[in-house]
């Protein structure tokens, strides 16, 4: 459907005009027409250009589109509560059965990628680029740092984390509440701290903290027989 037709839904707000495509899936169809879903739509230029695919959510989520040629593809998540600004080249990737509880993110060059069934607590940041301008002096340029971040599958990322430019996160890993993610983290670790440290080896997670659950034995399976 058209862009400009999702305003027939309650559970969009939609700021501007855009006569561009937009595929959704049919459960995210219903959600919206129930209310269990609200996305806000804000498109700041009619000639945008968004290529936009969902799912399926339950939830908020607030994409601005700032600039054109946004790219944003939104597998079918669990519950979602996210806001998204769109520079010039910015674009999104997110897994099926993510939950994301709080995270803002603004996009320009670069893009954020998260795998499939990734648990993301409250209060968190991602900023694959410098906010503003750094001038080197000598060559009088501004710094190019404009870096993409990553997340495998299964990453859990606890409450106030912010997540620094070209960042991979590998599979299985665990961000502990409050910590500042400067430079890589290696597949089924924990880290944690300001700025993050490892703190353990070879574990991973799972949602519930009485049981293994289904997700992670599915997970821990997937080690089992590696591709």
């Amino acid at each position: 459907m058209r862009i400009n037709d999702l305003s027939q839904f309650p559970g969009v707000r939609l700021k501007g005009e855009c006569d561009q495509e937009i595929t959704l899936g049919e459960q995210m169809v219903s959600n919206l027409k129930t209310g269990r879903a609200k996305l806000t739509l804000v498109i700041d230029k009619e000639d945008s250009f968004p290529v936009i695919s969902i799912g399926s959510f339950i939830g908020d989520l607030y994409l601005r589109l700032a600039a054109r040629n946004a790219k944003i593809k939104i597998g079918n998540l669990r519950h979602v509560k996210a806001n998204f600004t769109f520079y010039p080249g910015g674009q999104i990737e997110l897994g099926d059965d993510t939950s994301i509880n709080g995270l803002v993110a603004g996009l320009l060059e670069s893009k954020i990628v998260m795998g499939k069934d990734c648990m993301l607590s409250h209060d968190i940041h991602m900023q694959p680029h410098n906010q503003h301008g750094i001038i080197d002096l000598e060559t009088r340029q501004l710094v190019k740092d404009k870096r993409n971040i990553v997340l495998g599958d299964h990453v859990w990322i606890g409450r106030a984390v912010s997540v620094l430019p070209g960042v991979t996160i590998g599979n299985g890993s665990i961000v502990g509440a409050n910590s500042v993610i400067t430079k890589d983290v290696p597949e089924n670790s924990a880290v944690a701290g300001y700025p993050a440290k490892l703190v353990r080896e070879n574990c991973t997670w799972s949602r519930s903290s009485l049981e293994i659950d289904a997700d992670a034995t599915a997970y821990l399976d997937r080690l089992d027989t590696p591709d």
